[in-house]
């Protein structure tokens, strides 16, 4: 039902229906809900589509959570509203798409604290679930209200037999993509299986909403090339587009004294000293091993394996899932050396998330 739906229908985006999506989710929620958090939702279940951009911080997965926990919440009493809500089922299941395994991890238990339950599939979860003879994709099916996936597997056999059955295709409430402008920045040439994405919409009901969250997305040919691929067109969508500009970052540039070929980067001592905890992006996962050996060599043998740690997808799940969480709760933790595709840059972490100060090397 799409904004100039008839009477019959229910209008979410109304001050009742704001009033109601604010009641369901807030048992649920540990914060009250932003405005445009609310009016998104209310835009999804009036029909629409969404493309949100929002800085860092302003809550993108807010979205995803609260239209799942509205749909499941109508799904079990649709008298909530007047004209009762038409639910096409009793059990709505959101998939969601991450472009990580560890943001994967992240998000699943945040929507777990929301009450939802959450299944993980990707490389790792597969893997680990063969060796139990554990069939994930058919635990998928029934009892399931958030399903993250990788963008690799929405192109998997797997997810093919998924679809297949009925029962669950049914329940299939929409499609989240997180990340959204890495369609252009990685699909082109690093991850292909992100462009792909916007094959799948066609392939749900057609009650399946699809939603779209970045914190960055540049106007022109990105943007176009993005809306393109996922089937949007301009004005039949809702597109809250909200300024990332972070007033309390600066960037900065120092020039390196030694090349990034070598062993030795005097250059990144300072940050050592500063006992700041700092994310480190490199190219490549050689360059930052021999970032990690140099900075290990300048730190007291007790401490060097809690101060560096080296996060990418080389690693074991269990010791890149140690090293977020040392990373947010550690006080000794302080250095967190990231796979990247732009060079090498050093971001200050403040600890709760985000960033508190940006320098480029």
């Amino acid at each position: 039902m799409r904004e100039d739906a008839p009477s019959s229908y229910f209008v979410f985006c109304s001050s009742e229906g704001q009033e109601l999506v604010r009641k369901t989710v807030s048992s649920a929620l540990p914060y009250v809900p932003h405005d445009h958090q609310v009016n998104g939702v209310c835009k999804l279940l009036d029909g629409l589509d969404m493309v949100a951009v929002l800085p860092t911080g302003a809550g993108k997965t807010t979205y995803y959570v609260m239209y799942i926990l509205v749909l499941r919440a109508l799904a079990a009493n649709p008298s909530l509203c007047v004209p009762p809500y038409k639910c096409f089922t009793l059990d709505p299941c959101l998939i969601m798409v991450y472009p990580t395994n560890g943001l994967e991890e992240e998000q699943a238990v945040t929507f777990a604290k929301a009450g939802l339950r959450v299944l993980v599939i990707n490389r790792d979860t597969l893997s680990r679930a063969r060796s139990e003879r554990i069939n994930l994709w058919a635990t998928a099916r029934t009892d399931i209200s958030v399903l993250l996936l990788s963008p690799e597997q929405l192109a998997s056999p797997g997810f093919e037999s998924l679809l297949r059955q009925r029962s669950f295709y049914l329940r299939i409430c929409g499609l989240g993509l997180d990340e959204v402008h890495l369609l252009y920045s990685w699909g082109l040439q690093f991850r292909k299986s992100f462009r792909h994405t916007g094959y799948v919409r066609p392939r749900l009901p057609t009650h399946a909403r699809f939603i779209a969250t970045t914190a960055t997305l540049l106007i022109g040919e990105p943007q176009n090339t993005i809306l393109d691929s996922l089937g949007l067109r301009s004005g039949e969508f809702y597109f809250p587009r909200h300024s990332n500009v972070r007033y309390n970052v600066q960037t900065l540039f120092r020039t390196l004294t030694r090349g990034l070929s070598g062993w030795t980067f005097p250059d990144l001592r300072w940050i050592l000293d500063g006992r700041r905890k700092t994310v480190i992006h490199c190219r490549t996962i050689t360059l930052g091993f021999r970032v990690a050996i140099y900075l290990w060599h300048l730190c007291p043998p007790r401490s060097r394996d809690k101060r560096i740690r080296l996060y990418n997808a080389l690693n074991w799940p269990s010791y890149n899932a140690e090293t977020r969480r040392l990373m947010q709760h550690d006080h000794d933790a302080q250095m967190l050396l990231f796979l990247a595709r732009w060079g090498l840059q050093t971001s200050m972490y403040s600890g709760r998330g985000e960033q508190d100060g940006t320098r480029s090397l």
